[in-house]
């Protein structure tokens, strides 16, 4: 880009990089068909986290790597392609791709409102927006976006709000002042956090603890249950971190690949992490098998794991070995018998 272009303040930090950058466009030049995300000059304006990025060359390169797709041509067209196969397959809309970063996927989703469609990118955490996509090159194309991906900017609070896939967790949140404790700076949490997706499958596994549970009378009920899916401690559980913690429980501990991370509800949560021959990821958590849409969603005050079915059992709703919803209507028929009687 000349000085001055939409994308000339990515340019100079790459050129300001060193070898790295000279690494990284000797990728982009010779690595084949490739797909690159660019972040405009806006993104990299009035940014400390960014400066430091800039500043610190295994975690630029990281950052850098995160944003470009290798062997293959990613159009918009097959993008939104993707996310309506996913969707008639009752899968999550955001899906995902696979970066030069191994460590790091990107995930896709496309919102259409009338004849307008945004297609949006997250990656380590950070959402951007695509404002100019499918410019071709001669070995790929790329798409300019408003945020640099990997740099995060917002706390688990705000990513909640934000994202429109984790909806019900937010608004379950909201009761009780639960919520409030996602917006502190002072501590690192870990929240696994349960999808939109995850919430409508356990209303058909579990239908009358789904309901009860979002009933604004068993608010309490609510924060303790999410209380369960918060962990606080010195740094985030990644899911790196607790791969290897469960290796080493089960090398220690004759063959039992528990661990237990400190919820702030108390108690330990008790479970482990398996990822399967396809790099998906598995938390088995109460003998169940949980799937992890989305992992390593970086904050600036933790990390969140997206997953595909709620800490919940059927147990959770009830009070002294009761069933909530039979509990409510015996105490409505006690009242209406009283009643009666006077």
């Amino acid at each position: 880009e000349n000085q001055g272009g939409i994308l000339s303040k990515l340019v100079n930090a790459i050129n300001s990089s060193g070898s790295i950058g000279e690494e990284f466009f000797t990728r982009l030049n010779h690595g084949g068909q490739v797909t690159f995300f660019a972040p405009c000059n806006a993104a990299w304006d009035n940014d400390l986290a960014l400066n430091a990025l800039i500043r610190d060359p295994q975690k630029f390169k990281d950052v850098l790597e995160m944003h470009l797709i290798v062997d293959d041509k990613l159009y918009v067209e097959k993008i939104i392609k993707n996310s309506q196969i996913r969707r008639s397959l009752r899968k999550r809309a955001a899906y995902p791709t696979p970066t030069l970063n191994k460590r790091q996927n990107l995930y896709f989703n496309v919102v259409t409102v009338g004849k307008n469609r945004t297609v949006t990118v997250e990656g380590g955490g950070v959402n951007a927006t695509v404002l100019q996509a499918d410019l071709a090159a001669t070995n790929g194309i790329i798409h300019v976006i408003d945020r640099v991906l990997g740099v995060p900017y917002t706390t688990i609070l705000d990513k909640l709000e934000l994202d429109n896939m984790l909806n019900d967790t937010f608004q379950l949140g909201m009761r009780k002042g639960f919520n409030n404790n996602l917006n502190d700076t002072s501590r690192k949490f870990t929240y696994f956090v349960p999808s939109d997706k995850a919430w409508k499958e356990a209303s058909i596994r579990m239908p009358s603890t789904r309901k009860v549970l979002f009933m604004p009378e068993y608010a309490n009920h609510a924060t303790n249950i999410l209380e369960r899916h918060l962990v606080v401690s010195d740094a985030p559980y990644t899911m790196e971190r607790m791969k290897l913690l469960s290796n080493e429980s089960f090398q220690n501990n004759k063959f039992r690949r528990e661990i237990e991370l400190p919820s702030i509800r108390g108690g330990p949560l008790r479970l482990y992490v398996e990822e399967r021959f396809d790099h998906s990821l598995v938390i088995h958590w109460n003998g169940e098998k949980i799937p992890v849409s989305r992992p390593d969603v970086e904050c600036t005050n933790g990390v969140i794991h997206i997953i595909d079915m709620p800490f919940l059992q059927e147990s959770d709703i009830k009070i002294n070995g009761a069933p909530i919803i039979l509990l409510t209507n015996q105490v409505f028929m006690l009242a209406v018998a009283t009643w009666l009687i006077i």
